[in-house]
Order: C-alpha cells, then sequence, then structure tokens
C-alpha cells in the first residue's frame, strides 16, 4: 500500500479534529438534544476523503421536527454552510432524519458533514465505531485505507458502504483488494464504477 494514502489520511484526521474545535457544531447540538456522537473514518484516522459522520439522539423524534428545523436554521448562521440537504425519513418504520451540510470548504478541503438523527441507534454505528478503533489497534489500519481507496479510485463509494466495507475486513477477515472484489459479488454487488452503468 502507498504510504500517500496513509499521509492522506493523517492529514484529513488533523483537519477533521481542527474542524471540530473551530465550528460550533457539537454545542449546538448538545444546547437543542444533549448529545452529539462523531463516529466512523473521521474518529477513527480512516479517512479517504473529507467526510464527518455524527449521530445525534432524539427520543420522540417525530415530536421534535421544530427543534431539529431550529438546528437546521442555527447552521445558517455559519457562512461555510452553503448547502445544506434534509432527509426527510420520519415516516417510516424506524424515524429518522438525515442533515447533510455539502461544499463546506476548510483548510482546501470541500467537507460533507452529516448529522444523522435518531430514536437510538439501530445501525449500530456507535458499535461499530467501537469495532473499528479495535480494528485498527489490531493492525489492520492500512488494510481498510487500502480497501477504501480501491472504493474511491474506482468511483464506487455509493454501491459499497463503509460498514459493508468494515464488516468484510473485521467479521469476514478479508486480506486484500482481490478478495474483497469476491466478498462484494458473493453479496450481489455490481462493480461497474457509479455513471457508467
Amino acid at each position: 500500500m502507498s504510504d500517500n494514502i496513509v499521509a492522506r489520511a493523517d492529514e484529513l484526521f488533523d483537519k477533521a479534529n481542527k474542524l471540530r474545535a473551530n465550528y460550533p457544531f457539537q454545542k449546538l447540538a448538545i444546547e437543542r438534544f444533549g448529545n452529539i456522537h462523531f463516529v466512523g473514518s473521521s474518529i477513527t484516522n480512516l479517512m479517504t476523503d473529507p467526510d464527518i459522520d455524527s449521530n445525534i439522539l432524539v427520543p420522540d423524534i417525530r415530536n421534535k421536527k421544530g427543534l431539529i428545523l431550529d438546528f437546521v436554521e442555527s447552521l445558517t448562521e455559519i457562512k461555510e454552510c452553503r448547502k445544506i440537504c434534509l432527509y426527510n425519513r420520519l415516516y417510516e418504520a424506524t424515524p429518522c432524519l438525515i442533515i447533510n451540510v455539502e461544499r463546506f470548504v476548510f483548510e482546501d478541503e470541500t467537507w460533507t458533514i452529516t448529522f444523522f438523527f435518531e430514536e437510538s441507534d439501530f445501525q449500530g454505528s456507535f458499535e461499530m465505531t467501537n469495532r473499528i478503533e479495535e480494528a485498527v489497534a489490531n493492525g489492520q489500519r492500512n488494510l481498510i485505507l487500502e480497501l477504501k481507496d480501491y472504493r474511491l479510485k474506482e468511483g464506487l463509494k455509493r454501491k459499497i458502504p463503509s460498514a459493508l466495507l468494515y464488516e468484510a475486513v473485521i467479521d469476514h477477515g478479508i486480506k486484500n483488494t482481490n478478495s474483497f472484489k469476491s466478498f462484494l459479488a458473493g453479496k450481489g454487488i455490481d462493480l461497474t464504477p457509479e455513471g457508467t452503468d
């Protein structure tokens, strides 16, 4: 694996930490909801692109729409929040709401910052983040970065969610890109790059 991938991950990790320290996202969430949990690659130092994910627990979420919209309004006070997308999934069996801040420019990077509002951690993001930290501690960081780099370069980020990539390494012992491709084929995932199929 290229040392450049590791250096890039370290660079993004440092920038993500600075971004969180320089903008009031945590304060705004805690004031309204009492919590915010940053999850995934931005806190486990496994970034290949500038993307920060967080989960916010909101009991009785359908009755808290006003509070969530107030949070969105507070984001508009931050001039770098130039594009804010809201995905309404409140009417599904397991209600949630997703806010993406896109085209957020910081430290010469264009970031996507996701706030995932949910009543409970129904997707297991907290547990998965703990398991990823264990995998990194056990020497699997370079492999995960290699597979993420493959996914990014091949235009497959939407087809291969990070959770599936982590599952391949942590639960199925995938050791390289070729075995990862076989694993994905077994899951029925089309490896044609996005925009070409």
